[in-house]
């Protein structure tokens, strides 16, 4: 009875810590270029797989569908600039002026290939064999304790 109301042991993956390494380095350099990391940040961690065919696909999926996004947002924005050339209805909630709206959709989708690419650089770069090995060669080194 004890046994089952233990609390499990925590345990962070290996995908955890690269997809928090993907995420930090899209932060850092964003710190740099001073601009917002939000949306690399998000397409950093939706990029990471447990192999590098699932950060192609899982980030190719993201990258593709902010394209999408990104240019029928453009286009439905145009439509509304053609009823409302001032962007003054503000029922429709837009957030974004009629002066930067293409670029602010361009930028995101940039942000996110920014991401989606630096996980796939962290994944081709620590491949999980690679950071098995390390962590077997890193177990035989250390004393093992006793008991």
């Amino acid at each position: 009875m004890k046994e089952a109301l233990q609390k499990p042991a925590v345990h962070i993956g290996l995908r955890n810590l690269k997809t928090a390494l993907s995420a930090s380095l899209c932060a850092l350099i964003y710190y740099f270029l001073d601009r917002n990391p939000a949306f690399a940040c998000i397409g950093a961690i939706f990029g990471m797989g447990a192999n590098m065919e699932h950060s192609k696909l899982h980030g190719g999926n993201r990258l593709f569908g902010t394209i999408i996004g990104g240019f029928l947002g453009i286009f439905l924005y145009r439509i509304y600039l053609i009823f409302y050339p001032e962007g003054d209805n503000h029922l429709l909630l837009f957030s974004i002026g009629p002066d930067n709206y293409i670029s602010y959709s361009l930028n995101r989708m940039l942000d996110t290939g920014v991401g989606v690419v630096m996980s796939l650089l962290i994944n081709w770069l620590l491949p999980r064999e690679r950071l098995d090995a390390w962590q077997e060669a890193l177990k035989a080194r250390l004393p093992r304790r006793k008991g």
